[in-house]
């Protein structure tokens, strides 16, 4: 007997064969780049075929079936990232580059680095690479496609793009997305063309015969339970007095960010000072009027685009000033990014000056405070992450209006050879249920170990749980609930660990019915706990699988 969702495998299936012999060469381009060698990549597409094929009917009928076996491949190869690393197939050699070169030879010099280098990664560092720099997704897409957090997508990045500078040194020069891009088309151009039908379709029946086993073990132990509570003397054991579960807590709704105010800033004339010497010469500068905290002159120059701001009196005459974060463009390609203040002059922001920038040999400052006396505080670090600045060497530096300019006044001027790190990793927690009163009640501890000599301040623990199992009792200060999912999600504030030290977080539970654990092909499930770190950052921080699966059991 078949599932409503799934088909007959030996029924003839006229439109599955047309998809497969349609798409199987771009599914397998796309698995030789996620695994870098032909059979593998063969493996891995018959797999998310068979898969396929088991949801056909409404695949199908809804024109998901492509969809649907793009995103099974990717998490097929992300369920192997904690079991085993791929044997790569790539060229390990870059030749020498000859004295003198073409442009022609140059770039292909850079891409064969590049070929190089990426055959060393990891397979979820390239799977994550695939996803943001080949795919175009956004960190959010290329988060729900693999079922992980924005935050694991962010260190992934930014882990893959550090271990590309250092294995490819040559790049740091040139556009890293664009030669990216067309390294990764080189490497799927490599595949070879297979028919997998046959292959899929035994695959689909392995998964059928698989799960009716299942099935059946599960009859068959409810009808030995059955028996033996039929066999059983007429006086059976007292049940054990339990007492009452405590009440489910109701926990605040998470608030969405709408984006950062922008004040004065969303919409005014300002002056853009310049963007150093090395800027690219498509960074504005000059008089310019933004609109929702952004300039874009034309298509051939970049945006400049306004990040925050804080108010402070930076020229100590009685009025706030606004100091604002400008880029010009965005991402790991933005052209220069500056920390400037601005005074009001009637309808415009008269320009104070910049106070430190892409110029000063920076390469990220996302974070500014206003301190007392009218200084200014910036978080900088030396190098760019998409994973966000707390993955990447940083400090405070303060900066004062002095004599005309902005000096710095207080904080390290330099970054030491080797930059204090926090290394963060969170310990796979259990869930045990036991029956009270008419439902189940159960705790579980999370505990995020600090390896480094870093303190962290602030973590963010995610927890994602079957939908009847709900919070309950007294330990969910600082937790609130997220909207929108048919799952239990919820995002907890907590203390980081200090340096060399651990913070542990207790939690209970409550379940009216049973809870039903998902494990699918496409997604991490809906037992998981993620941990991430929360501004404010105070050096450098590496989190070791910042996602555990949460095993839970249910008498």
């Amino acid at each position: 007997m078949f599932s409503r969702d799934e088909v007959d495998v030996d029924a003839p299936a006229p439109d599955f064969d047309a998809f497969v012999r349609a798409r199987t060469p771009a599914l397998l381009r796309l698995a030789y780049r996620l695994t870098g060698d032909q059979h593998l990549a063969e493996d891995l597409v018959q797999s998310a075929l068979g898969l396929t094929h088991r949801a056909w009917r409404n695949l199908h009928a809804t024109g998901n079936a492509e969809a649907y076996t793009r995103k099974t491949m990717y998490h097929l190869q992300v369920s192997h990232w904690r079991r085993r690393r791929i044997v790569e197939s790539f060229p390990g050699v870059v030749p020498d580059r000859p004295a003198i070169q073409t442009d022609h030879a140059e770039q292909t010099a850079l891409r064969l680095s590049l070929h190089s280098a990426l055959s060393r990664l990891t397979a979820k560092q390239r799977a994550v690479l695939v996803l943001r720099f080949f795919d175009d997704l956004t960190e959010a897409q290329a988060a729900e496609t693999l079922g992980v957090s924005v935050g694991t997508i962010k260190s992934q990045t930014a882990k893959a793009l550090e271990r590309l500078r250092v294995l490819a040194p040559e790049l740091a020069g040139v556009t890293v997305s664009g030669e990216m891009r067309r390294g990764l088309s080189e490497i799927a151009a490599e595949v070879e063309a297979v028919d997998l039908r046959e292959r899929a379709l035994a695959t689909s029946r392995q998964i059928r015969v698989r799960r009716t086993v299942t099935a059946a073990m599960a009859g068959l132990a409810a009808a030995s339970l059955s028996v033996a509570v039929a066999v059983w003397p007429d006086h059976p054991p007292r049940p054990p007095a339990v007492e009452p579960a405590p009440s489910p807590t109701v926990l605040p709704t998470e608030q969405q960010s709408g984006g950062p105010d922008l004040g004065p800033l969303k919409s005014a004339t300002i002056t853009v000072p310049s963007w150093g010497a090395a800027a690219d010469a498509t960074c504005p500068t000059g008089r310019v009027t933004l609109r929702d905290g952004q300039y874009q002159r034309d298509a051939a120059h970049r945006p400049v685009n306004v990040l925050s701001y804080v108010t402070v009196d930076v020229d100590h005459d009685g009025a706030e000033d606004y100091v604002a974060h400008l880029t010009c463009g965005e991402g790991p390609e933005a052209g220069g990014r500056q920390i400037v203040a601005f005074r009001r002059s009637g309808q415009e922001l008269e320009l104070i000056g910049r106070v430190v920038g892409t110029q000063d040999g920076l390469a990220m400052m996302d974070y500014l405070e206003a301190r007392d006396g009218g200084r200014i505080a910036v978080l900088v670090s030396k190098e760019y992450s998409d994973g966000g600045q707390n993955t990447v060497p940083n400090q405070w530096r303060v900066y004062a209006w002095q004599d005309g300019r902005f000096r710095q006044v207080d904080g390290p001027t330099a970054f030491p050879p080797r930059p204090p790190t926090a290394l963060l990793s969170v310990a796979p927690p259990s869930l045990s249920f036991r029956p009270q009163d008419n439902g189940f009640t159960g705790q579980m501890t999370v505990t995020v170990r600090n390896d480094g000599i870093v303190d962290v301040a602030q973590l963010e623990i995610l927890l994602v749980l079957p939908k009847q199992v709900q919070p309950a009792g007294e330990d969910w200060d600082g937790c609130t609930v997220r909207a929108g999912s048919d799952q239990t999600t919820l995002v907890c504030g907590v203390p980081g660990p200090r340096a060399q030290s651990h913070t542990s977080r207790r939690f209970t539970f409550v379940a009216a019915d049973k809870p039903v654990l998902v494990d699918d092909p496409v997604n991490l499930g809906n037992h998981y706990v993620s941990v991430s770190q929360a501004p404010p950052f105070n050096g450098r921080v590496t989190i070791n699988d910042p996602e555990a699966v949460i095993p839970i059991t249910v008498p």
